[in-house]
């Protein structure tokens, strides 16, 4: 297996595991988490989560060619 191919496998492994564990039924990315120690929103949306789902989504689709960072 290549570099590439290794990378490949290991993002496919944890979005499959962030979207089991953490995608509910109407598509949204919850139990993010703000701030665990000041216990602000510790199990909501958040966007920056929701961001880098779907943007790791359409690379690993073939969406978008790159990745964007």
């Amino acid at each position: 297996m290549s570099g590439d191919e290794a990378w490949s496998a290991a993002a496919r492994s944890i979005v499959s595991d962030v979207v089991g564990r953490h995608l509910d039924g109407d598509g949204v990315l919850r139990n993010g988490c703000y701030d665990f120690a000041a216990g602000v929103a510790v199990r909501h949306e958040l966007v920056w989560g929701s961001y880098f789902l779907t943007t790791v989504l359409a690379v690993l689709t073939g969406r978008v060619r790159e990745h964007p960072w």
